[in-house]
């Protein structure tokens, strides 16, 4: 647990729960707005997502990639929960249901 008290290990976890939120703009737009802005999001965010599971297991071997990776499923929760929020929210606002 001497990856927490890295300031590496927070950066990568704030940078988790950024690129999941673009993961998940792209990928709960869907509808809404131009597919080529939501397949540039997810494509994006697929990309940061892995390059930075990558870079925990190489920089905070396996303890701190598999705190990474248990994160994201946390921030893919909360960002499952948020997006459907606002994608409801756009959906009622602009088309007056």
């Amino acid at each position: 647990m001497d990856f927490l008290s890295s300031g590496l290990f927070w950066m990568f976890f704030i940078l988790t729960g950024v690129f999941m939120f673009v993961f998940e703009f792209g990928y709960s737009s869907r509808g809404i707005l131009h597919s080529s802005v939501c397949q540039f999001s997810m494509t994006i965010g697929g990309i940061a997502l892995t390059i930075i599971t990558i870079l925990s297991f190489i920089f905070m071997w396996w303890q701190g990639g598999v705190a990474i990776l248990v994160s994201e499923f946390i921030w893919m929760i909360i960002t499952c929960i948020v997006g459907n929020i606002v994608r409801d929210f756009i959906l009622r606002r602009f088309r007056g249901d």
